[in-house]
């Protein structure tokens, strides 16, 4: 399958200053799944994230993704490992959760997201900070 999504959110940093607040740069990512054994319940996933607004700047988040349908509607959580490569380093850990809505059945699906990305690690990040971003994102998602 192929997922395409744009989004943004909340920003929270943390650090010897007290905490920053701020929106999410907006973002796309594109992620490229993997089933194996024809097991649908999980994938394996590879995204690419592209940063659009402020730094522009990207990344790469492999993750496993459980699904599971709830009638016509397909749920799921994931967890990952964001790292973003250019221009800046940030690395940290990433959870979430969405839903995907079939236009298509087993073709095209519009799709929604919720990411809750922690980065503790960085050449963007001044010491002894951590960020901690809620994103939402919209998209879609096609199968091959």
């Amino acid at each position: 399958m192929l997922d395409a999504a744009v989004g943004s959110g909340l920003l929270l940093g943390a650090g010897d200053d007290g905490t920053a607040v701020g929106h999410t740069p907006v973002y796309m990512e594109v992620e490229a799944g993997f089933i194996f054994d024809r097991d649908v319940s999980i994938e394996y996933v590879l995204g690419a994230t592209l940063q659009l607004e402020d730094t522009p700047g990207v990344g790469f988040t492999p993750q496993v993704r459980l699904l599971r349908p709830f009638g016509l509607i397909t749920g799921y959580i994931s967890a990952g490992v964001p790292v973003y490569v250019f221009p800046f380093t940030r690395f940290g850990f990433e959870v979430g959760g969405g839903a995907l809505f079939p236009i298509v059945p087993e073709r095209f699906a519009v799709g929604a997201q919720l990411q809750i990305d922690t980065f503790f690690g960085g050449s963007d990040l001044p010491p002894d900070t951590t960020v901690l971003m809620f994103n939402l994102g919209l998209g879609g998602r096609v199968w091959f």
